[in-house]
């Protein structure tokens, strides 16, 4: 699923907005329907299932790359009101918790893994639209700035990530610990 809706389209949109001038409107109509056809608009419609936390900050970075490629307000517009639940703190679920932890997939703590990829994902957005008419200008952005400190700094030390927050990741590779430090 992940292939489908994140990986291959995100692959593909970022090739595509880098050469879209260069693009025949068919072949950019075809992207674009293509994509559609996976990362549907209403994947953004509710905070659900595989559309929450780190996936649902892929999805929106999909939807966003898609309404660049042919100059789609809407679209952008979708994308930018849908990253606003993965800034609020719950109490229960998918992503980051009152004391600091950060949770992915209902219940496993994620910060090595799924929260870096959502550190990573809401920092490029908050920069590339920084100064558009689609800023992002949530006031709970600074829940994603505060837990820098709380949620990600304590499980870092010395460059390494507590394998405790790491998920099935943990197994993946040797020295991974190593590589999640340094994205985080």
């Amino acid at each position: 699923l992940w292939h489908w809706q994140i990986g291959v389209p995100r692959a593909i949109l970022d090739a595509a907005v880098l050469v879209g001038p260069h693009l025949t409107e068919a072949r950019s109509r075809a992207l674009r329907d293509a994509v559609d056809h996976f990362v549907p608009e209403r994947r953004l419609a509710d905070y659900s299932g595989t559309s929450t936390g780190a996936n649902r900050v892929d999805l929106c970075t999909v939807t966003l790359l898609r309404g660049m490629l042919r100059s789609d307000p809407d679209r952008v517009a979708l994308a930018v009101s849908a990253l606003s639940p993965v800034l609020r703190l719950v109490t229960e679920g998918d992503g980051f918790h009152r004391d600091g932890s950060f949770v992915q997939h209902t219940s496993v703590p994620y910060q090595g893994t799924y929260g870096a990829s959502l550190l990573n994902g809401v920092a490029t957005l908050l920069a590339v639209l920084r100064g558009s008419p689609w800023e992002i200008t949530d006031p709970n952005v600074r829940t994603v700035h505060d837990m820098v400190e709380r949620s990600f700094a304590p499980v870092v030390h010395d460059g390494l990530c507590m394998d405790l927050v790491s998920g099935r990741a943990v197994g993946r590779r040797p020295y991974g610990d190593h590589d999640r430090g340094r994205a985080i």
